[in-house]
């Protein structure tokens, strides 16, 4: 066998071995109120928050994996007929800017009971760092954000709800194991030849 042969072999047996990274979502169930707890399924309309904005799906499903009835981490929950693994769950604050009512910014909590308070942005940019001056609570209350310095200034909590992160986790049922999927290569390598 030639070297190059050799090592095509090798470089196909690593890219089989990685797994892909899987697209990761964003919804949020707009209700008013943060509660983690199972949703029927005849209510059960969500909004994305990213990676598109204002898409609504619908939860035709979910698996409660630890029958606890609550969404906890690594259960699956699915939208529009898909699988979806819950990665993370957690609420998300609506803030409202005191100078310009018009400015609206999502954040969720990025490490909570954390010092200094920060927050994972998730609206109108993804993945932002905001730092404020006091932990986010409840309803009505007023925080100061004090970084980034674009969004410093006096805000408003408008409303707390039900945030989820999720892959998408296809089911396959006849999924090919990972040794199977590299004989599979050796094989056709040995037959090539």
């Amino acid at each position: 066998m030639s070297k190059f042969a050799i090592a095509l072999a090798l470089l196909a047996w690593v890219a089989i071995a990685l797994p892909a990274t899987a697209q990761e979502y964003c919804f949020e169930y707009p209700s008013g109120v943060y509660d983690p707890t199972w949703l029927p399924e005849e209510r059960t309309e969500w909004h994305q928050v990213a990676p598109v904005y204002c898409e609504w799906y619908e939860q035709t499903g979910h698996d409660d994996a630890n029958s606890n009835g609550r969404i906890d981490p690594c259960e699956h929950i699915f939208f529009n007929g898909e699988r979806y693994h819950v990665d993370w769950i957690g609420p998300t604050f609506r803030l409202v800017s005191m100078a310009d009512p018009s400015e609206v910014r999502m954040v969720e909590d990025h490490e909570p009971g954390g010092q200094p308070f920060i927050y994972h942005e998730v609206y109108p940019s993804f993945c932002n760092s905001i730092e404020t001056d006091s932990p986010l609570t409840q309803e009505c209350q007023e925080v100061e954000i004090l970084f980034p310095p674009e969004d410093a200034g006096w805000w408003h909590v408008e409303e707390i709800n039900t945030n989820i992160r999720a892959t998408a986790d296809p089911i396959s049922p006849v999924e090919e194991s990972t040794w199977g999927r590299i004989k599979a290569l050796f094989e056709k390598i040995r037959d090539a030849f």
